[in-house]
């Protein structure tokens, strides 16, 4: 410090500005340039120039003392990168002033985002130039800041591939007392003191010249540089420069105006790529009223090609959202960058995922899942294309591979089996009402008293025979044998008597017509050979409830473009109704002896179609510890009470970027926070975050979702277990089905079918 205070002394006498103050500045700089650290930022619709300079404003409190500011490098420096890709803003800033930067930045507006770019750096330009001021003193255009930045921008683009065109700023605060009006000239140490403080003094007391300079000092004052470079064809480059160095020219004034500088292409390049700032002048002093459109930050109704707008507000996650759990994503808030996630008791309070395709979404939930798996949870995947499981096998833990079954309707070969019917005897009408829901919502548009009535009587019917599936109930149905022998069963004199009294004095022509709506809903799925398969093994090895209860790993992918829609739909709907049947059962179990189950539904409103309310099916489950994640892509997709129950139930919520109109209802849930402006600007893999706290909803954070961890290569491993452990082979399969329905039933009985003279 004495070598410092020893220069300042010198620096009183007219001395060391000569000996020492260079060196000193140098070096400093060059320490500031090894600090830069680079912020992508992305700039909402309709930015108002008057937040600009207020931005600005706030970045005026970095000046230095008016001693040290000789020897002190205070500066940031802003850059647009232009290619035949688009437009991109930066911000570069020394790493120990970044905080101060961006605290201006979102205080200023909040709606910009600034992302760090760990890797941006320029190159040489094939051809630069840099812009000076006329009059210090003088205030260029400071009412068009909308035209100005609009012009600049335009006249970035377009562009060829590998081109490029970059403009740099180098901003310095200069202090309140910048431009001083001075008649007399000062000596020459003070001159050149002034010069090394970027102060420009006015000669002059010509009234209008100060009144000009006073009217300037109104706003905070910067020295300034401005450089353009291209890189390009020669020819083309010397077109682009001239295009982007007439932009500037909409902002000159009435005696102010920017000039192109007489320096060579070359050093003004090298002082580009290399972040240099003046060593003693600078060739603008600039207030933040006039950079406010000399920036070329896209100000108000900006509309171009290749202009990326519409980024969301970045928040930083609240104190009480833990940094280790079940990792949800990872808060990319300057200066607050960190993970977030959910304790296992938070988790219970479920999790809705919205994000159109491509989003991001599929890559949080597999990322989700592996932790799970890792951690030794219950797992039940359902999800419409198998591409996310397919993700999920290649991260089973070596551990777990034994805990893997994979349902899938698709298995052509070895199918594992889910009888819907099995287990009935302790609970009939409950296993009943279930089947009998999902059919009638599934085909509500076209269901009627008579479907229902005969669908549930004869279910009803067909559960008292052990081994039954629903492949038997079209046999119940139209084989007088078997449905002897089963109505033989049956004692309700009240209901079931009385319907089959009815049912058989039928004509067989009323019969079919009866029938017929019920029929022609279970031929859509019985004629699908794999449904058939799957539904129609009678004592399959995989035990849906035992699995649950065992903590395994349950996938079930329903290909849709395999399957079909509809039976998709079915199989995705009966897995989700016998799972909630086996959770409900854990109410017998103690709290402490219940297992800790993940269940993840993707598109969940194709196969959520229990009897019971969601919003009662969300409140039992997190008491019995079955944690719900429903994802799917917009609202429009839910029923006006679904999506009601799962806004109010699902107390934490990731949210990628949505329509405008669901933008509007997610932001009522976010306010104050976050607007539909910044839900919509959200980028591919950025979420909005809100997450449960305890007795709390947090408030909502912005992040980037984590890739999933790296595939672990027991996918193969885990799939053939499955299928050799739960799986039965296809002729063994069919051959049963066959037996089933010639007559060899269980419990005895020829059951073939008679036929009526």
């Amino acid at each position: 410090m004495m070598g410092l205070e020893l220069l300042v002394a010198l620096c009183a006498c007219g001395v060391a500005p000569i000996l020492g103050v260079p060196t000193v500045r140098r070096r400093n700089q060059r320490r500031w340039q090894d600090e830069l650290v680079a912020y992508e930022l992305r700039f909402p619709r309709g930015l108002d120039p008057a937040a600009v300079s207020a931005f600005l404003s706030g970045l005026s409190g970095l000046v230095a003392h008016r001693l040290m500011r000789p020897f002190v490098v205070r500066a940031v420096m802003f850059e647009v990168s232009a290619t035949a890709a688009g437009i991109r803003h930066y911000l570069l800033v020394p790493k120990s002033l970044s905080q101060v930067a961006l605290s201006a930045l979102r205080a200023a507006m909040p709606s910009v985002g600034a992302h760090p770019d760990s890797d941006y750096r320029g190159n040489t330009p094939v051809l630069a130039a840099e812009l000076g001021l006329s009059h210090h003193g003088r205030s260029l255009a400071t009412d068009q800041a909308v035209n100005v930045s609009t012009a600049l921008l335009a006249s970035l683009l377009p562009l060829k591939a590998g081109e490029e065109l970059r403009v740099q700023w180098s901003l310095s605060p200069l202090g309140p007392v910048a431009l001083t009006p001075r008649v007399t000239q000062p000596p020459i140490a003070v001159a050149v003191w002034d010069l090394l403080n970027g102060r420009s003094e006015l000669r002059s007391a010509d009234p209008e010249v100060v009144k000009a300079a006073r009217t300037k000092e109104r706003a905070p004052l910067f020295a300034a540089t401005i450089r353009v470079g291209v890189t390009a064809g020669p020819a083309r480059s010397r077109s682009l420069l001239l295009r982007t160095l007439a932009a500037f020219h909409t902002a000159n004034a009435p005696g102010a105006h920017l000039q192109r500088l007489e320096r060579s292409s070359r050093r003004v390049g090298q002082a580009l790529r290399d972040y240099r700032l003046p060593l003693l002048s600078w060739p603008c002093t600039l207030n933040s009223l006039e950079l406010a459109g000399l920036l070329a930050f896209p100000a108000g109704a900006v509309v171009l090609p290749g202009l990326r707008l519409g980024g969301a507000r970045q928040l930083a996650p609240a104190a009480d959202v833990p940094a280790a759990g079940r990792v949800v994503a990872q808060a990319t808030f300057p200066g607050a960058e960190r993970p977030v996630a959910l304790s296992v008791t938070e988790s219970m309070k479920h999790l809705h995922v919205i994000g159109p395709t491509g989003s991001g979404k599929s890559s949080l939930l597999c990322g989700l899942v592996a932790q799970d798996m890792a951690a030794g949870h219950g797992v039940l995947v359902i999800e419409p294309s198998g591409d996310l499981i397919s993700e999920v096998l290649d991260r089973v833990p070596v551990h777990r591979i034994k805990d893997v079954v994979i349902l899938d309707p698709a298995d052509e070969t070895r199918p594992v089996g889910f009888n819907v019917l099995a287990g009935a005897e302790t609970a009939p009408e409950l296993v009943v009402d279930q089947v009998v829901g999902i059919f009638h919502d599934l085909y509500r548009t076209s269901w009627g008293p008579r479907t229902d009535d005969i669908l549930r009587s004869a279910l009803l019917t067909l559960v008292s025979e052990p081994g039954a599936t629903l492949v038997d109930l079209p046999l119940l149905l139209t084989d007088p044998g078997f449905r002897r022998r089963l109505v033989g069963r049956v004692n309700d004199p009240v209901a079931l008597g009385p319907f089959w009294a009815w049912y058989e004095a039928l004509s067989d022509a009323e019969r079919a017509q009866a029938i017929g709506p019920v029929m022609n809903k279970l031929r859509a799925f019985l004629l699908r050979r794999r449904l058939r398969n799957v539904l129609g093994q009678a004592e399959p090895a995989f035990d849906l409830e035992q699995a649950l209860a065992d903590r395994r790993i349950v996938l079930v992918p329903l290909t849709k473009g395999v399957l079909g829609e509809e039976a998709a739909a079915l199989i995705g709907a009966l897995v989700v109704a016998r799972s909630w049947q086996a959770v409900l059962r854990r109410s017998a179990v103690a709290p402490a002896d219940r297992p800790v189950t993940f269940a993840y539904v993707d598109e969940f409103q194709n196969y959520l179609r229990l009897p019971t309310s969601i919003a009662d099916v969300l409140a039992e489950a997190r008491k019995l510890k079955f944690g719900l994640t429903l994802a799917h892509q917009h609202l429009g997709q839910l029923p006006t009470e679904m999506q009601k129950a799962v806004l109010a139930n699902a107390r934490s919520r990731v949210i990628f970027q949505v329509s405008a109109a669901d933008a509007k209802v997610l932001a009522s849930e976010l306010k104050p926070h976050l607007a539909a402006e910044d839900l919509q600007g959200l980028g591919a893999y950025e979420v909005a975050v809100s997450l449960s706290a305890g007795a709390r909803i947090a408030p909502p954070l912005t992040g980037q979702t984590l890739l999933p961890p790296a595939p672990t290569g027991n996918a193969s491993a885990a799939r053939q277990h499955s299928r050799q452990t739960y799986g039965r082979d296809l002729a063994d399969v069919e051959a049963a089905i066959r037996e089933r329905h010639e007559g060899r039933l269980p419990g005895g009985g020829t059951g073939r079918r008679e036929v009526r003279s």
